[in-house]
């Protein structure tokens, strides 16, 4: 096994031929496959079986052989009601469990799970102790069987766990102690805040049913034009890009002379029509209608990273488009393995980022000025192998300036969306962290809001490299369409679903000034500081409520509000900082701003149609616990919005689409 991701510089494709050799070049094992598993291709029994499609990765575990059910978290002292074993489906179907045998340490303690038993796609079982029949004591054991063979395990040394013991990341990581009792939900890890459901529809539609796409499908972006919205999508195996008419149902139509799309090409290619072109992971749109394509490497040297931004005009050819300009990040970038490079690029204009994105370089927030000679934007882009993102000024000149890093608390992240009508940049993981995205709020620090969410209930666990929100244009009934883009399909590559809409533009049309700020309660205070009173605190408390500036704070609303759009302020002056959703505990945490006046304050929390839900007192102090000079009553005071943080993370994998 492999200790790091730059060891392995290649990719595997779309059918190919995996090879082991000894130091004297000798063949030690070799396989060859025809096409990409639907799950991965794994020797059953593990280590000695033949090799075959399975569909549970366990990436340097044993092989998930048998029935892909596994062992999740484990209470064993002290729960409620008892003891209680909960078993998970990391798949993107329905699992049938009927049959399977749980035991302990002891082959005589054994519970057969009932039949007509059946576990939903990425679902949860919890088996208590009351049906197993057994206790569960300090350092024992739990195991799972599939008639005789024994599909997954685990134990818990010689003492009980001090909350529960689990799997962290949920579903796909190794055991250890969690961070509380998650019982029947996802489970808490050290470090880690409850991931929230999906804010839009649950269901998605698929798009492209006949073949019309490319097999290695990859980044998606909406621009708005004065014909309508435009979602452009591009292809990594041959730097294709495609542009397609969208309506408010999320449907597509392809726009004529585009029928085939158009490859953008390396200038260094200009006269070679056969060279193999640049391995195209993004695509985005500036105010312009320029399109801006981000490639990982040239795929005539696979092996070699090459993180490079080519701009095109799409309506220069009819045929292949040569890059008007080009912009090395090789060396801006971390040092990664060719595959592992960056996978997304997003445009963001200056009036979106002034004052709220953090200017690495002055340590304060971003002022367009500093940065003269590169159009009115910044070009945010991912990293696979690290999940972080960055935001580069891109010089006239094509040299390029670093200007900011984000850790959006993903393992990976293969797409990037500014959000106009929300204010946020989404940057969204693909099946290595079952398509977890995270909603980015800027706030003028260094650590901006972050909010985590689930895929949609009905999106399958796949490859999606692509992802883009539609404007506040094609709103129907409260709801606006967003798409994702998966690699690997030759259809049912693009699916659609909605997200909640309010007023907004899109940075990529004639509308780049980031909406109508005050038609949203995220943009505008819904009430006066004056209005806050005793009787509307309804319950909402801050832990801890001595703060210091940067700190981190965790706000709760009630379980009942889980999932719901709400936005935090700190009164008295009202400055917007964040808005997102509450998690499923009905809880998040948020950022103490740096430059926060000292003294008493209040956090009062807002629904999406500017509703009170309620508020606390917090006082901010210099040291965290000693009282702060200058002290504000807490009636009057500057308000500071405070950016919204749920963390999750994910165990992190190689993709699979086409070398």
């Amino acid at each position: 096994m492999f200790d790091q991701p730059t060891d392995f510089v290649f990719g595997l494709g779309n059918g190919d031929t995996v090879t082991l050799r000894d130091a004297n070049g000798n063949t030690v094992d070799e396989h060859v496959y025809t096409a990409h598993a639907a799950g991965v291709l794994a020797r059953c029994p593990d280590g000695t079986g033949d090799v075959v499609d399975i569909a549970t990765s366990t990436k340097g575990l044993r092989n998930a052989c048998g029935n892909p059910v596994r062992i999740n978290e484990i209470e064993s002292d002290g729960g409620t009601p008892g003891d209680w074993v909960e078993l998970v489906n990391p798949t993107d179907s329905a699992v049938d469990v009927s049959g399977v045998v749980v035991k302990d340490d002891d082959d005589a303690h054994a519970y057969a799970i009932p039949t007509g038993t059946t576990i939903v796609a990425g679902g949860y079982l919890v088996i208590e102790g009351a049906d197993l029949g057994f206790g569960l004591g300090a350092g024992d054991a739990v195991r799972v069987f599939d008639g005789d063979l024994l599909v997954d395990s685990t134990s818990w040394g010689e003492g009980h766990a001090a909350t529960t013991w689990g799997r962290c990341p949920d579903t796909t990581g190794v055991f250890g102690v969690t961070e509380r009792a998650t019982k029947g939900a996802a489970n808490a890890c050290a470090g880690e805040i409850a991931v929230s459901a999906w804010p839009g529809s649950p269901e998605v539609r698929v798009l492209d049913s006949a073949p019309t796409f490319l097999e290695d499908s990859s980044g998606l972006d909406v621009q708005e034009t004065a014909d309508g919205a435009v979602l452009w999508a591009v292809d990594n195996g041959e730097g294709r890009i495609f542009k397609l008419a969208v309506q408010a149902d999320g449907s597509f139509a392809t726009i004529p002379g585009w029928e085939a799309g158009k490859r953008v090409r390396f200038q260094k290619d200009a006269a070679n029509p056969a060279a193999a072109g640049p391995d195209t992971e993004g695509i985005t749109v500036d105010g312009d209608g320029l399109v801006y394509v981000a490639s990982e490497r040239d795929n005539s040297a696979k092996g070699v990273n090459l993180n490079t931004i080519l701009e095109v005009d799409p309506e220069a050819a009819q045929g292949d488009l040569v890059a008007q300009q080009e912009w090395d990040l090789t060396s801006l970038l971390p040092a990664v393995g060719a595959n592992l490079g960056m996978e997304a690029v997003q445009w963001v204009p200056d009036s979106a980022l002034d004052g709220k994105l953090f200017d690495r370089n002055t340590g304060a927030a971003y002022d367009p000025t500093d940065y003269a000679g590169r159009g009115d934007g910044l070009f945010f882009v991912a990293v696979e192998d690290n999940g972080h993102v960055y935001a580069f000024a891109l010089n006239d000149d094509g040299s390029a300036t670093l200007v900011s890093e984000i850790a959006p608390g993903l393992a990976g992240v293969m797409a990037l969306d500014y959000d106009s009508v929300l204010g946020v940049l989404w940057a969204v993981c693909d099946d290595g962290c079952q398509g977890r995205s995270a909603q980015i709020t800027l706030n003028g620090t260094a650590q901006p809001g972050i909010a985590h969410f689930a895929r949609p209930a009905g999106m399958p666990d796949i490859n999606n490299e692509g992802f883009a929100t539609a404007p506040a244009s094609l709103a129907v009934n409260g709801q606006r369409p967003v798409w994702w883009f998966a690699d690997g399909f030759a259809s049912e590559a693009l699916r659609t679903g909605t997200l909640p809409a309010n007023v907004g533009g899109n940075p990529g049309g004639g509308n780049s000034g980031g909406g109508n700020p005050g038609a949203n309660p995220g943009q505008t205070p819904p009430l006066p500081g004056t209005a806050l009173t005793d009787g509307n605190r309804n319950g909402v408390t801050v832990n801890p409520s001595v703060a210091s500036r940067g700190d981190r704070v965790t706000v709760s609303v009630g379980a009942e509000r889980a999932g719901e759009g709400i936005a935090a302020w700190m009164y008295s002056d009202p400055v917007l900082l964040a808005s997102g959703a509450a998690s499923a505990a009905g809880t998040f945490t948020v950022t103490i701003p740096t430059d926060a006046p000292l003294g008493a304050h209040r956090i009062a929390i807002y629904t999406a149609s500017g509703e009170l839900v309620g508020w606390a007192d917090i006082r901010i102090t210099a040291g965290g616990a000693l009282a702060a000079t200058g002290a504000e009553a807490p009636t009057v005071g500057i308000l500071l919005a405070i950016a919204l943080l749920v963390a999750g993370a994910a165990a992190m994998r190689r993709r699979r689409h086409s070398a």
